[in-house]
């Protein structure tokens, strides 16, 4: 497994298996492994360029990139846990908003409709009747505070579920523009130790269709 991602994220996770310290010189016991899965510790699409110097890097072993696992089972399964343990020690009638860092150029389309493919996946999990989707930065589409905004004065919601898309757990406004709306805010997200676990079923789940895929199968 090589991971993609922010200087520093990826090498926290991974010391030896991150883009810098692969593509820095280290691969050379990566090159006579089966195969090698590349992949970003973010669930949707980012780094695409680097697969190409990860791929020349090990090379000779078969290369794999994985583009996106925000629809990954384990993914949503472990979103959804943590939904549901905030949601049962919270008030009812909470609103969930899931946000997500918006790409900082203009996205394509593709780049950014996992925030709503993701939202859907949890809440059908969950039979969720009050969600919303948001950006905590970034491009085109609602805001986190906009959102706020409108879950307070159009809605009249004073309680609401934060759950961060960001495995990364990076620090947000989200708590600020909560606090600052006088919205009462619990949040749910994943750890460390949790991504490292979807991280690990990812990989898996293409070892697995790979090895299907070459018994014809």
């Amino acid at each position: 497994m090589v991971l993609l991602g922010p200087p520093g994220d990826a090498a926290g996770l991974a010391p030896r298996c991150s883009f810098d310290a692969v593509t820095g010189g280290d691969a050379g016991e990566l090159r006579t492994r089966a195969a090698v899965v590349g992949l970003a510790v973010e669930p949707w699409p980012a780094f695409a360029r680097e697969h190409d110097r990860v791929r020349d890097a090990v090379s000779p072993a078969p290369y794999f990139a994985v583009q996106s696992w925000h629809l990954h089972p384990a993914y949503v399964d472990r979103l959804a846990s943590a939904v549901e343990r905030t949601r049962s020690t919270a008030r009812e009638d909470l609103h969930v908003l899931f946000t997500a860092p918006g790409p900082e150029a203009e996205p394509e389309p593709g780049e950014v409709v996992f925030l709503r493919e993701t939202a859907e996946a949890v809440s059908a999990r969950l039979g969720l009747a009050r969600r919303s989707i948001a950006w905590t930065s970034g491009v085109l589409g609602p805001s986190s505070l906009a959102a706020l905004t409108a879950l307070t004065e159009a809605h009249g919601r004073s309680a609401v579920l934060h759950c961060s898309l960001d495995p990364l757990s990076r620090t947000d406004d989200v708590a600020a523009e909560a606090a600052h709306l006088g919205v009462e805010l619990t949040a749910a997200r994943l750890d460390r130790d949790d991504l490292a676990a979807v991280l690990e079923a990812v990989v898996a789940t293409v070892v697995d269709h790979e090895q299907l895929e070459r018994a014809g199968r």
